[in-house]
């Protein structure tokens, strides 16, 4: 869940800097090239957060 979050956030950034830049419209291959950096950036941002995360305690069952 981390990673799609974080996957999100980057995508929703890099499509407000690229119409803060004046860019109006994007193909669909870039459509397609912001999906992707976003998905590798955050997966490799959750890859660096996770072991510094607490472990997740859940109540037992009962």
């Amino acid at each position: 869940m981390l990673a799609a979050g974080l996957s999100l956030l980057v995508a929703v950034v890099f499509l407000l800097v690229l119409q803060a830049v004046g860019v109006e419209a994007i193909s669909s291959l870039g459509f397609v090239t912001v999906v992707v950096v976003a998905a590798l950036v955050g997966g490799w941002v959750t890859r660096r957060l996770a072991p510094r995360l607490p472990d997740v305690r859940r109540p037992p069952r009962g």
